[in-house]
């Protein structure tokens, strides 16, 4: 949570509005964030997916596909992270068709970095959005590399 919001975790209470919106945002746009889980212990660790990239003072990548992927501290350094997002890409294009993926993060924020040019992205601008320095990455459909990197998706019904 560091460079996300308030640079803080949330209470339950503060997340369950959250929760509501990514649900909605499945049924409104047919894609969002799914749970991300420890395949050994089954354990919730974040979330990875998509959103529309929505920023207009940026003037960039209208109605464009952004991918995000916070995990707990506790799991950062292990590569899931990664894995998640490589996962999500392939999802992205292969099973919904995107064309193109961008993401944004703070520049300081040089871990996610490494996580968008491990999965392949590559740096395509520096901006400033509410006067924070971030840098924007991208990837074409044409220029991902899907290899070996498997996605599982659990119905939780």
């Amino acid at each position: 949570m560091k460079y996300i919001g308030a640079g803080k975790p949330v209470s339950k209470e503060e997340a369950e509005p959250h929760l509501s919106g990514y649900i909605n945002y499945w049924e409104k746009h047919g894609f969002g964030r799914f749970a991300v889980t420890h395949k050994q212990r089954g354990e919730l660790i974040g979330y990875c997916g998509f959103r529309v990239f929505n920023y207009p003072e940026l003037r960039l990548f209208d109605d464009t596909h952004e991918i995000v992927f916070p995990v707990k501290k506790s799991s950062w350094g292990k590569g899931l992270a990664s894995e998640a997002a490589r996962a999500c890409l392939r999802y992205g294009f292969e099973h919904l068709k995107f064309e193109l993926i961008v993401a944004i993060t703070r520049s300081e924020n040089i871990a996610s970095q490494e996580v968008l040019e491990r999965i392949g992205m590559k740096c395509g601008s520096h901006v400033s959005y509410m006067d924070l320095d971030c840098v924007v990455y991208e990837i074409l459909w044409g220029g991902f590399q899907p290899d070996d990197f498997l996605y599982i998706l659990h119905d939780p019904s």
